[in-house]
């Protein structure tokens, strides 16, 4: 009886610290702490892979799922290489998603280490899958005086009024480059116009 508990914790100590490694990793990226994760990727991956371009890759996947965080739950048994592990991710644009995040590793026990692969990036993606995101914005809607009289309306934002309405409606252009990144996370396209000053900017 002795000999098989002692086979048993044998056995499942490495499994324990496996599933340890996960645990810290999907936890650095709950926390959005990319230098921790990058120190848990094994040998081939961190030289393959500069720690710029890792938090990179993550940063514009982020961006296209327009993500505000991910939630790690339950890990389970490696199978095949991998640990999966249950994900709840918010998003901005497609609500809340459960998806399984595949974690590669490299080695075994106490000296495994994460393998990167661009399924890892986020919670779902199969191999030789990538995010990719296409979004058409709605018609901008008409700016109305409070009597009715449209202050900007259509495409070329027009006025009955335009003497007025130019003082303070403001105007459109391209996305200014200081604010590309903000627009981004919350799923605009990079070729949108947007409000600059004025009305147009305020709604």
């Amino acid at each position: 009886m002795l000999a098989f508990a002692a086979g048993v914790v044998a056995s499942t100590a490495p499994a324990r610290a496996e599933r340890h490694l996960v645990s810290r990793y999907v936890g650095a990226w709950a926390n959005g702490d990319y230098p921790r994760m990058y120190k848990l990727l094994d040998p081939a991956s961190r030289q393959r892979l500069s720690e710029a371009q890792f938090a990179a890759a993550y940063r514009t996947a982020a961006m296209t799922a327009t993500l505000v965080s991910i939630t790690p739950g339950h890990i389970g048994s490696k199978v095949a290489g991998s640990i999966p592990v249950q994900t709840i991710v918010r998003t901005r644009l497609f609500g809340t998603l459960h998806e399984i995040l595949e974690v590669p590793l490299s080695g075994s026990g106490s000296g495994a280490t994460v393998h990167f692969s661009g399924t890892l990036v986020f919670p779902g993606l199969r191999t030789g899958e990538r995010l990719t995101r296409h979004v058409s914005l709605p018609p901008r809607a008409a700016l109305l005086a409070s009597d009715g009289t449209p202050l900007a309306q259509g495409p070329n934002r027009t006025s009955p009024i335009p003497d007025v309405a130019i003082q303070i409606v403001g105007t459109l252009g391209p996305i200014p480059a200081g604010d590309a990144e903000s627009y981004m996370a919350r799923g605009y396209p990079p070729d949108a116009k947007v409000g600059l000053d004025g009305l147009e900017r305020t709604f």
